[in-house]
């Protein structure tokens, strides 16, 4: 369970982003027949309908679609967006937007908003790609990357390392799992009796490092890619993650089937769109440079 400190940096935090996101999206006032169709209040900053919907109608018709259907995500943000504008009201009262620093801070705020919507408008896609034909020439080529992992059945070796763990005694650990590592190598012993003997996870140890079926969903994202290449009983060299070093052997897995070029579609057509704005984008800011290179006189420069 997160404690409350953890809490409330990451709501600062998802307020930070919201104020970004908002910044550059002033509400219409509160009308006179708004009056009785306040949305959320705090303090004396109202929202009413028709800011709601002013701020709906700027988001992407997919995020205001997941948003309509989900009332609590909805009343979350409502929420969110009063805290922002009272936030928001506070700040100009207290006079920070006066300071250099802060105007400064706002301007260039101002100014990536808008650069970041100009270069995407340069990079917008027709709402036709991808055509079919690449839609299924990107499914033919890519089959092998939709692979995944059912479930699979492995057993370790664990060396667990602290997050704080200071360096000597890191490198300490790293050196002994390789130790373990050259005996699993030279296999005088059964992996399972150097589980038995060496591994510090409690609940596998005894069972000869046996972790039992785990379900593909269940894994940490930087294994599955390692299990799906390791065959019955191959054993991989020392990998570590985020709780310690482990040495593991596979004993058996299920492959989940491959998705259907349907299934598939939706998401490679995301993908295929994000990849096609990327290349525009680039393309774009290389022809920018190109047709207006730009220049910076160093000997003007402060300190020359």
């Amino acid at each position: 369970m997160l404690n409350r400190g953890s809490n409330s940096k990451k709501w600062m935090a998802l307020m930070a982003v919201a104020a970004l996101s908002h910044a550059m999206l002033p509400l219409p006032a509160v009308a006179a027949d708004d009056e009785k169709s306040i949305v959320a209040e705090m303090g004396e900053v109202r929202l009413s309908k028709g800011q709601l919907q002013a701020l709906l109608a700027a988001m992407s018709a997919e995020k205001r679609e997941a948003l309509m259907a989900n009332p609590a995500v909805l009343a979350r943000l409502v929420q969110e967006e009063i805290i922002r504008l009272y936030l928001v009201q506070e700040a100009r009262k207290s006079g920070l937007e006066r300071k250099a620093e802060v105007a400064l801070a706002m301007r260039q705020a101002s100014d990536q908003v808008l650069l970041s919507q100009y270069v995407a408008d340069q990079a917008k896609l027709g709402a036709d790609f991808p055509p079919e034909s690449l839609l299924r020439e990107a499914y033919e080529k890519n089959k092998a990357q939709f692979r995944a992992l059912k479930r699979v059945h492995v057993a370790q070796i664990f060396l667990p390392v602290a997050a704080n763990v200071d360096e000597q005694k890191g490198r300490a650990v790293q050196q002994e799992i390789i130790r373990i590592y050259g005996e699993v190598l030279q296999k005088k012993v059964k992996f399972a009796d150097l589980a038995k003997k060496y591994s510090q996870h409690s609940e596998s140890a005894d069972k000869g490092g046996d972790m039992g079926w785990v379900n593909g969903d269940k894994l940490l994202p930087e294994l599955a890619p390692l299990f799906i290449s390791l065959a019955a009983n191959e054993v991989y060299p020392p990998v570590r993650t985020g709780m310690g070093w482990h040495i593991f052997k596979m004993l058996e897995k299920e492959m989940a089937p491959v998705p259907t070029y349907e299934q598939a579609k939706e998401s490679l057509a995301k993908a295929l769109r994000r990849e096609a704005m990327v290349r525009k984008e680039q393309d774009f800011m290389t022809g920018l440079l190109k047709q207006n290179p730009a220049k910076v006189h160093q000997e003007l420069l402060p300190g020359k």
